[in-house]
């Protein structure tokens, strides 16, 4: 039953190897790679925008001086009244930064709380788009959600740089927040549905790297540019080279084989052909492929899984939603689903914290994001060969524990050796980066094709409250718990990992499209030998199209 399901996805793959990896195909990969580029700078943003800046009370009077007794920077003492009280007015130290989001809007003493809400609500931004992208995306289609999310990402971020008042300027966060999982998550997925199986792996890991230059990009913006409204107009401008990107991407041929669109899937591979200058696939090919896909999707098979996982295949906005309850209602694909949830709650916590961490175990923030930058490249670029060498479980669950023990050390660490609580910052921050982009692709190997963004939505979302608390864990209660933060990290880390032991391995596996056949499925029927002839191993290829597995290691060309 389960080999029979793989067929489509067989005869799908084998008509992606036969067209190669051209022009057409690298064309996506580098507009992917230029949106990741830009992205990490607004997501990292409050790091400079609305960081910790050096205060006193301003004193209006002779008879006002500072509280020494309490908090100096926060209240002032009437000698004559012999009372406390607060802070209405502040001069702020501008030897580090000259403008800031903190400064320009007071967002210390009693409002402090607001410079972490300020990073926060970009990631709960975050949160809000993955479940919308996560069920748009399924139903639209990759390219007209892709466009509707840079339209609103592009209009929101160069407009944030001249609004008046700390709210207006949030609610612009809130908005470039929303549009961001739409144009990573649905731009990642669909230069992964393009790409040939042998290449995924790779190309799944290394679409990525970009992020990494980003970051130390970010970190030289933030040296030269110390006014927070010129940073936030440099690193907006750029993104209106998104739309010209857009001009010339397709929509996803794998989800229009899954929509059975064939006059719109067939013009798209013509022209993929003709883009990589190989000959086009003939309408018989893509006929034959639809006739199996579907006699796999016929009414009885569909009744049945409908029955079986409560699967909903209504167009429907309201039945779509209903329909991700199925990542819960069958046993692997309910355990799938808590294993990537709390993976990617602590990956994001993680990651986003040391990100964000940057006055906290340095006295150079600029210099400190510069490092968590290119901690990032090896992070990316190992990360391909060992997970095509030792699969994906290894080194995910390797990746928690050295990190989480790399921070829980930092505890103990004393104050005047500052160097060595760099040192393990740093390997933790390269640790999470690999593990991270490594649950990635985990993940979209994991679920089956008709829920896979549903269910990666559910699991993005479940990162996104990881980030969305991290700015109250580095910023707000460090100065209270300077241990929590690291404690929190470190023990979640670890956590993670070891909870990443009980679901199963993807490399050299078939994967089915439905839920119904990955409930049925015999896991080690579908693993192949990594040593057959290279005829078998274009033969079997058994990746689903839109996910990131490949059948065997040696595929990746690395």
């Amino acid at each position: 039953m389960c080999e029979e399901k793989s067929k489509m996805a067989d005869r799908f793959d084998d008509l992606l190897t036969k067209m190669g990896t051209g022009r057409w195909n690298i064309y996506y990969f580098l507009a992917v790679g230029s949106w990741c580029l830009i992205l990490p700078m607004h997501t990292l943003a409050g790091s400079f925008l609305s960081p910790t800046v050096p205060h006193e009370c301003e004193e209006e009077s002779p008879d006002l001086l500072p509280d020494n007794t309490t908090s100096p920077e926060c209240n002032l003492y009437n000698a004559t009244a012999d009372l406390v009280i607060p802070c209405t007015s502040w001069i702020y130290n501008d030897s580090i930064y000259h403008s800031t989001v903190t400064s320009e809007f007071d967002l210390v003493c009693g409002a402090g709380y607001m410079r972490a809400t300020f990073q926060s609500i970009y990631m709960f931004g975050n949160l809000v788009g993955a479940i919308l992208n996560g069920v748009m995306s399924d139903m639209f289609g990759r390219k007209k959600v892709l466009t509707v999310g840079t339209v609103v990402f592009v209009v929101s971020c160069i407009v944030a740089a001249w609004l008046p008042t700390f709210f207006t300027v949030s609610a612009a966060r809130l908005i470039t927040g929303i549009a961001h999982p739409v144009l990573l998550q649905s731009g990642y997925c669909l230069a992964l549905e393009v790409c040939e199986p042998r290449l995924r792996a790779a190309v799944g890991v290394l679409i990525c790297l970009p992020w990494a230059f980003g970051t130390m990009i970010w970190g030289g913006l933030g040296y030269f540019i110390r006014d927070w409204r010129w940073l936030q107009l440099a690193i907006a401008l750029p993104s209106l080279t998104f739309f010209p990107s857009l001009w010339f991407l397709d929509e996803s041929p794998r989800w229009l084989l899954v929509k059975k669109r064939k006059e719109e899937l067939l013009r798209i591979l013509q022209k993929a052909a003709k883009w990589n200058q190989v000959p086009a696939p003939t309408r018989e090919e893509v006929e034959h492929i639809m006739e199996v896909e579907n006699k796999l999707a016929s009414p009885k098979s569909t009744e049945k899984v409908a029955a079986e996982t409560s699967t909903g295949s209504s167009e429907s906005l309201r039945e779509k939603i209903l329909s991700s309850f199925v990542l819960c209602r069958t046993p692997r694909i309910r355990l799938i689903t808590f294993v990537m949830i709390c993976d990617f709650f602590v990956a994001s916590m993680v990651y986003y914290g040391l990100s964000l961490s940057g006055g906290n175990y340095t006295d150079d923030p600029f210099l400190y994001m510069v490092f968590t930058g290119l901690m990032e490249v090896p992070g990316y670029t190992a990360t391909a060969p060992l997970l095509t060498r030792f699969g994906r479980k290894r080194p995910i669950i390797s990746g928690y524990l050295i990190c989480g023990l790399s921070l829980l050390t930092i505890i103990v660490i004393p104050e005047d050796l500052g160097w060595l609580t760099m040192t393990m910052a740093m390997v933790g921050k390269l640790c999470i980066t690999a593990t991270y982009q490594s649950i990635y692709l985990f993940g979209t190997e994991l679920y089956p094709t008709e829920v896979r963004l549903t269910g990666l939505g559910v699991a993005v979302v479940s990162s996104r409250f990881g980030s969305v608390i991290t700015p109250y864990l580095t910023e707000y209660l460090r100065p209270t718990y300077p241990w929590l933060s690291s404690f929190t990290f470190g023990a979640g880390s670890i956590a993670a990992g070891l909870l990443t032991l009980v679901v199963h391995d993807t490399l050299g596996m078939a994967l089915p499209d439905t839920v119904a056949g990955l409930e049925s499925a015999d896991i080690k029927k579908f693993k192949h030998s990594i040593k057959n002839s290279e005829n078998k191993k274009i033969r079997y290829v058994k990746a689903n199209t839109s996910t990131g597995a490949i059948s065997n290691p040696d595929e990746t060309g690395l």
